[in-house]
């Protein structure tokens, strides 16, 4: 399963990598996308506690919220955002980012796998799980939203052995802690919310 959450993050570095090596193809000027990819950059070759990432990881952050403000539908500066905050550990922040790259582009299924790996890292196994659900409606082959849900599934089997639980569909409770397991009706999962 560690190579359903590799892959995960492959697609999502690959994805700002190779936008960064195309736009230093086709344009040499400065502009805040290509300022921040290289931001980007330079800052995971840094060590991970290093204050010097984490500013740049913090400008990075500051360019494309601006750039996104100015241009909301920019999907591309959406997705960059995402993987700079995925480097942050901010997933909170990354998945209200992708919720709104999800209403720019709904029909694809990799924007809903990618929500699924944030909700997991905030422990949302239940809506990671919905959220797979989604990404297979879109695409009913998807190899990686298949093998990934069977992945949230056992995590939340386990969960539930491991705390003697065994979730009730007839019950509203929630047996985990940290984990919401009441059926989701949005893409946002309780304590996510904007406040």
């Amino acid at each position: 399963m560690r190579n359903i959450f590799l892959n995960i993050l492959l697609i999502i570095s690959l994805s700002i990598f190779y936008t960064s090596v195309f736009a230093k193809q086709m344009d040499t000027s400065k502009t805040p996308l290509t300022e921040a990819i290289n931001l980007y950059i330079q800052a995971s070759k840094l060590d991970i506690e290093s204050p010097e990432r984490k500013d740049m990881l913090t400008k990075a952050v500051t360019i494309l919220e601006q750039h996104i403000e100015k241009n909301p539908k920019s999907m591309e500066a959406h997705r960059k955002l995402i993987g700079v905050l995925i480097l942050q550990k901010h997933y909170s922040k990354a998945v209200r980012v992708m919720q709104s790259a999800i209403t720019l582009s709904p029909e694809d299924p990799k924007l809903f796998i990618g929500l699924a790996f944030l909700y997991e890292h905030s422990r949302n196994y239940e809506f990671a799980s919905h959220m797979l659900g989604q990404a297979l409606k879109l695409d009913p082959d998807n190899k990686m939203a298949k093998d990934y849900k069977v992945h949230i599934k056992n995590k939340i089997k386990l969960l539930d052995e491991m705390t003697g639980h065994q979730q009730n569909p007839h019950s509203s409770a929630s047996p985990h802690a940290k984990m919401n397991t009441n059926k989701p009706t949005s893409l946002i999962a309780p304590g996510l919310q904007k406040n």
